[in-house]
């Protein structure tokens, strides 16, 4: 059923074929949010012996042919968006810059996030390569890329399979397992069946007047307090942080102990950094946004392989104020999370993600959240692909007017968790940024 829809509403491509898909709701969103403000993904992979450079680019155009989305464009038609297939679609941008020290991948990653893709032009995809070469010389290779052709399952899996593909190459080994991919289509096209049809009308009516009914209350709880100013334009600055793999083991054990997921603990860490220093630990309830995964509830599910954005955004509201205990907190969070989960919001809302960004945009009155978290169980990278080393990987997307005060991604990564915070100077300057990511790592990181 959901192949006869999708065939309905696309030529397929497969096989390297040219393919034309009309965006889903969520994709559309996104162009809509990209077209406010530059909405797009910056991922840095930090290595030790980087490939040479010709070899990075041979491995970038065999995954150009393998995955159909980098080699589209977005094109409107009578109203509608579309992936289309650029006929005289290039190879994947690669600069390539002698490597100069530790710090400037950072600069080169931030001029990245406050610049721009052209949706219009393809490929959706360039990649920036920090190299010193020699034996044992630190490197870092920076891909941007459009939010509609990549989440954080798919980006994962994109670094991996360009690492284990450079390793292969630079071996001289034969090249197997790269075939091409066929087309996947837009999530909504793979919901289950109760959001299907009019099940998926009655519930998406269902979830307006609750959010119509929270976004009273909230307004009402919130009062005089303070309220974040929702700025023309943003920049976009970043910080990142580690957390040893010895205190990341006991995080994980306390809240395997609390019965609480790392995200929940994570979340409630960051909702009580911010509270304390952008809030004053004033009494007031703070909104936060946790980003959902849908490929594995989609049928048939998504698999990391396909390139795509298939995540959904959840909001939840939770009282901040006075001495909270961490942990209380997570569970606060945790059951908010999962109250949402469980009713089918987060099928529900990238449905009306774009309306809800289009209402914000033009009231600019406020902000979507104190806080946001997309975090990542365990990434699957090994330490070593062939002679290449990998000692870091980051993730960050600028900052949107509308978007959180403070927002970053967690992730596991080699026993350690990563922390990549995204913010706008706009809103606070780096030492607060960086006292808020301490006391981050302080409340996570200290033996309780």
């Amino acid at each position: 059923m959901a192949d006869a829809r999708f065939a309905y509403a696309c030529k397929m491509g497969a096989g390297g074929e040219p393919m034309k898909r009309q965006l889903g709701t969520m994709e559309r969103a996104l162009v809509f949010v990209d077209d406010l403000s530059s909405l797009f993904i910056v991922v840095a992979l930090r290595l030790v012996n980087g490939p040479p450079p010709e070899v990075l680019q041979r491995a970038l155009a065999i995954l150009q042919k393998r995955h159909p989305l980098l080699r589209v464009r977005i094109v409107k038609e009578g109203g509608r968006l579309y992936f289309e297939t650029a006929a005289d679609a290039p190879a994947i941008p690669l600069q390539v810059s002698r490597r100069q020290d530790d710090q400037q991948w950072r600069a080169v990653t931030e001029a990245e996030l406050n610049g721009q893709i052209d949706a219009g032009s393809a490929p959706l995809m360039r990649v920036h390569y920090l190299h010193a070469g020699g034996q044992d010389a630190p490197g870092e290779v920076i891909l941007s890329c459009h939010h509609t052709i990549m989440d954080a399952a798919a980006g994962a899996n994109f670094c991996r399979e360009l690492l284990s593909l450079c390793g292969t190459l630079w071996a001289g080994q034969p090249i197997e397992g790269y075939g091409p991919l066929a087309p996947v289509p837009p999530a909504e096209r793979l919901y289950p069946a109760a959001f299907q049809g009019g099940r998926r009308l009655w519930r998406t009516a269902t979830f307006l007047l609750r959010q119509m009914r929270d976004e009273m209350s909230y307004r009402r709880q919130a009062g005089a307090g303070r309220r974040p100013a929702v700025h023309a334009a943003v920049q976009t600055r970043c910080l990142f942080a580690q957390l040893p793999a010895d205190a990341t083991a006991r995080f994980a054990g306390r809240a395997r102990r609390e019965g609480v997921t790392l995200n929940s603990g994570l979340a409630a860490a960051e909702l009580l950094a911010v509270h304390k220093h952008l809030y004053q630990g004033q009494a007031i309830p703070l909104r936060a946004i946790a980003f959902s995964d849908l490929r594995p509830y989609l049928k048939p599910p998504v698999r990391p392989e396909n390139l795509g954005s298939y995540f959904s955004m959840l909001q939840y509201t939770v009282p901040m104020g006075g001495q909270q205990d961490l942990w209380a907190l997570a569970r606060t969070v945790q059951q908010s999370i999962y109250r949402l989960n469980k009713r089918g919001d987060k099928f529900v809302t990238p449905l009306l993600t774009k309306t809800l960004f289009q209402m914000m945009s033009k009231q600019r009155a406020y902000r979507l959240a104190a806080t946001g978290l997309s975090y990542t169980d365990a990434v699957d990278l090994e330490p070593s692909y062939g002679p290449i080393r990998v000692v870091g990987l980051h993730g960050f997307i600028p900052n949107n007017p509308l978007g959180p005060e403070y927002a970053l991604f967690g992730r596991l990564l080699f026993d350690r968790l990563w922390l990549d915070v995204f913010y706008s100077p706009e809103d606070l300057d780096r030492p607060t940024a960086q006292a808020i990511t301490d006391e981050i790592c302080h409340l996570v990181g200290e033996d309780r």
